[in-house]
This record gives structure tokens, C-alpha cells and sequence, in this order.
């Protein structure tokens, strides 16, 4: 009976992850008639017996003699077999195979030694910030828009910022690097967009293979946006990790959702990670999100929009607070934002709708927070001002963005969450290092050694990008 209770949670399990696989790969994958006429490594050949076992255990079939087997004799390969699915997948699972891990008490909350990074696409540093907290030192950050540049100079006055296209650099002079990272442009495949794919100008993910091979890291973590997953792009995906592979890496595809790791909105990506073959671990998992880590968007910016004396904020947060929704099969407690895009003066109505569910105005973007004079106007709520929207994306206080508004705007909304960029970052070090964390102690530390005093935001317009400019003066220092 124990067996047959486990046989048919195993199979339950199995749909779920089927789905998600499809999602993120296809269904279009060979089967086994075809493998024979393909290579061990093809990564079409790994999919299609990914898929393959999925759909047979789906549909409770458990033979023997076929790699997933539940008799004693092969119970330590089907365990490897699932272990490899959930990965595949980017499913992160409490699964019926999970074996529950001692406790452990030598876990690290600090690393001994800092690894090395480069960034292609830089952007405002959201990636920047949480990989340095998580124990990498960047050797350079490339980014082309010259008022992101000037934002990173901005902020990290030593940081070798190369403000080039990612396509016209020579990367030959960081050869040996620990890892390669950086937020490729998501807008080929963002749903927001106009969804061209590899055939958008602004497709870099072919220069970031350029990138890998030249400098040939441990490691590379790219993200995107979940589109990047859709059906539509499985040809070109898979091409990718062919390309990544014949340069000398496993590739794996991961989800990541910001809101698991204290960012108050809702904000899925994908991960493409590779690790070098001659690597030890070959493999990549995100670390488990801290029990009580999430944060909801009434606590995250109830401070701020007290500011200027709205006595209705209290309530507003309260709200936000005691709104629980239902995301998969558990309810989270406390409503987080819709996904943040850049200010553009209106938001399509679909989307303006979404935020009026959490009271928030998104077609406005004030200067300052509101008063409660402003407050009593009928129809009242709430907009996001500067400062509210770098909260929502988990950007530290004290971090300043360059640029006009719109810039800044479109910078913040681009970036990827710092403590997402974070838990990516704590992932690598352990793949690399084989060094197991605290996540909940190393989670709940500050991102920068300054962010435990919040000097307020102010507005600095961009500064000349010559040599010898007041960028070079010392200003923010990342821990």
C-alpha cells in the first residue's frame, strides 16, 4: 500500500512538472525511435528522454529496467533521475524524493574568499549589487546607455565600467575569470514587447556565447524574462545551449520568481546557467528562500509615503498587509505589485487596472509623496514616486540614478532585483565552491555596509562623462 501511495504521488508530481516542462522547452522534443540517430551529449536527445520519462511516470508507468524503477535495487538511480528533472524544469519542489537534510550547524554566513565577475549589460547594477553581496568582485561591468554608465560610476566610483556595445568588446583580457553574469536585453522576448526573438537588433544572447567562449569562466548565469521561456523560442533556446555546450558547458534553465526573496512584486525570470565542464559540481541550484523573507508592498514603502504627513498611509499599508492571494497551490500572505515597467506618461489599461488592486495609481509619477490635503480629492490613490518604484525593485536608499526622469525611470524598472541577483549569486559560489550557506542569515544582512543608515533620495543630474569629471570622486562604496 506504501508503495502504491507513493507511485501515485510520484505520478501527480510528474504532470506538474510536464506542464512546466512543455512550458519551457516544448513538447515538441524526439522521442525514443530517434535518439539513436543522435549523440549522448545532444541536448535534443536529453530533452526528449527528459520528456519521455516525465509523460511514462505521468502516466504510472514504473518498469523496470528503464532508469526510473522504484524497486529497492534502483532506488538511488530513480532519486538522481528526479533530482535532474526538477532542475530541468527550474521546478523548485518539496518532492516525495526530497530526503530531509540533517541540520546543520557549520553552515556559512560569510565567504572566505571573494570570486570574480564580469557583467555584460550592466544596467542601473540591480545584478551588480547582489552578486557583490553574495561574495563576487567584479573586474568590469560593460553597459552601453551612457546614463547607465554614469549610474554605476555614480554609485561605485572604483568599479571598471566599459561603456561599449557587448557585440565590439575584446573580453580577451579577462580570460580566467570565476563568472560571467549580466541581463541580456529581455525585450525580444517580453510579452510587453514586439516578441522577434532572435530576430530582434536587440537580441545579444549570440554575443553573449561570443563572451563565454573568449573568457572562458567557472560559470555564466544570464537572466531574461519568463517569455524567454514560451514555446515560441524552444528552437532558438535549444540552439543556445548547443552553442554553450560545444563551448565547454552544461547548461541549465532555472526560474526564479522576486517576490520569494523579499521583492514586493510580482517579477518572474529565467536563468540560463552554465558550468564549465572540468567543473567539480556541474551543478546548479537556487538556494531555498528563507521562511518569512517575503515582503508585502504595504510594509515595503509605508515609511515613504508618510513623508509629507498622509495620515491615510497607516491604513493604506494595512491593507496591503491582510490581502492574501493564492499563487500555485499555497497562499501568500500580503499582496505584492504587478511587474514594474518604466513610466511613459499612461499605462495600458489592462495594466493600470492591476494596480488599482493595491490602491495604487500607476499613470501618475509625482516628485514627492502625497499630503492628506491631496489625499481627500474623490478617487484618490496613492502614485509611485522615484524613490517608491527603486523599493518595489529592491534597489538599496541610498543608490541614485542618473539620467532624466524617464531614464531613471526605465533603469529601474530593467533591473534585476538585487536580492534575486543575490540568491543567483549564493547558488554560484556553491556550485563553484562546493561552500553550503546560512541562506536565511546571509538573506537577511544588508546589501551595501552603508544601507543601514537610509540618507533620502535626492535627484542629481547626470554629470559629463569625460576623464576627470566628479564622477571620480569617492561617493558609495559596495560592501
Amino acid at each position: 500500500m506504501e508503495r502504491v501511495a507513493r507511485e501515485r504521488e510520484l505520478s501527480a508530481e510528474c504532470r506538474t512538472l510536464l506542464v512546466k516542462f512543455d512550458r519551457l522547452f516544448g513538447s515538441d522534443q524526439p522521442g525514443p525511435e530517434k535518439w539513436e540517430s543522435l549523440d549522448h551529449d545532444d541536448p535534443a536527445r536529453r530533452l526528449g528522454q527528459a520528456r519521455e520519462a516525465l509523460v511514462r511516470i505521468s502516466n504510472g508507468h514504473f518498469g523496470r529496467g528503464r532508469g526510473w524503477t522504484l524497486d529497492n535495487g534502483r532506488e538511488r538511480d530513480s532519486f538522481g533521475l528526479f533530482k535532474a528533472l526538477f532542475v530541468l524544469s527550474g521546478h523548485v519542489s518539496r518532492s516525495s524524493m526530497s530526503r530531509p537534510l540533517p541540520k546543520r550547524t557549520d553552515l556559512a554566513t560569510m565567504v572566505p574568499r571573494r570570486l570574480t565577475a564580469v557583467e555584460l549589460c550592466a544596467g542601473a547594477g540591480g545584478m551588480l549589487i547582489g552578486m557583490h553581496a553574495a561574495g563576487f568582485e567584479h573586474l568590469a561591468a560593460i553597459e552601453v546607455d551612457p546614463k547607465a554608465a554614469a549610474t554605476l560610476r555614480r554609485n561605485v566610483p572604483g568599479l571598471n565600467v566599459i561603456e561599449a556595445d557587448i557585440r565590439k568588446v575584446d573580453f580577451s583580457p579577462y580570460q580566467g575569470v570565476d563568472v560571467v553574469v549580466g541581463g541580456l536585453p529581455c525585450q525580444p522576448y517580453s510579452i510587453h514587447g514586439s516578441r522577434k526573438g532572435k530576430d530582434d537588433d536587440r537580441e545579444l544572447f549570440l554575443a553573449g556565447v561570443r563572451a563565454v567562449q573568449r573568457m572562458k569562466p567557472r560559470a555564466f548565469a544570464f537572466e531574461n524574462v519568463s517569455g524567454f521561456a514560451q514555446v515560441t523560442h524552444t528552437r532558438y533556446r535549444n540552439v543556445l545551449i548547443r552553442l554553450f555546450r560545444r563551448v565547454g558547458y552544461d547548461v541549465q534553465l532555472v526560474q526564479i520568481d522576486a517576490q520569494d526573496w523579499g521583492v514586493p512584486q510580482r517579477r518572474v525570470r529565467v536563468i540560463i546557467v552554465g558550468i564549465r565542464k572540468d567543473q567539480t559540481s556541474r551543478l546548479f541550484a537556487l538556494p531555498r528562500a528563507p521562511e518569512n523573507f517575503r515582503l508585502d508592498i504595504g510594509s515595503a514603502l509605508q515609511d515613504l509615503l508618510q513623508e509629507n504627513g498622509w495620515d491615510g498611509a497607516v491604513q493604506w499599508a494595512d491593507r496591503r498587509r491582510h490581502t492574501h492571494t493564492l499563487r500555485g497551490d499555497k497562499i501568500d500572505r500580503g499582496a505584492v505589485t504587478p511587474t514594474l515597467v518604466g513610466y511613459s506618461g499612461t499605462a495600458p489599461r489592462n495594466s493600470a487596472a492591476a494596480w488599482e488592486d493595491v490602491e495604487i495609481n500607476i499613470s501618475r509619477r509625482p516628485a514627492r509623496a502625497p499630503t492628506s490635503k491631496e489625499a481627500t480629492v474623490p478617487g484618490f490613490m496613492p502614485a509611485l514616486t522615484e524613490r517608491m518604484r527603486a523599493r518595489i525593485q529592491g534597489f538599496p536608499d541610498s543608490w541614485l540614478f542618473e539620467g532624466g526622469l524617464s531614464h531613471r525611470d526605465q533603469q529601474i524598472a530593467n533591473g534585476f532585483p538585487p536580492n534575486a541577483a543575490r540568491a543567483v549569486g549564493l547558488g554560484l559560489f556553491t556550485a563553484l565552491e562546493g561552500l553550503e550557506f546560512d541562506v536565511d542569515a546571509v538573506m537577511r544582512t544588508p546589501l551595501l555596509d552603508h544601507d543601514i543608515v537610509k540618507p533620502r533620495r535626492k535627484i542629481v543630474p547626470a554629470p559629463p562623462l569625460a576623464p576627470g569629471s566628479d564622477l571620480a570622486k569617492p561617493n558609495i562604496q559596495v560592501a
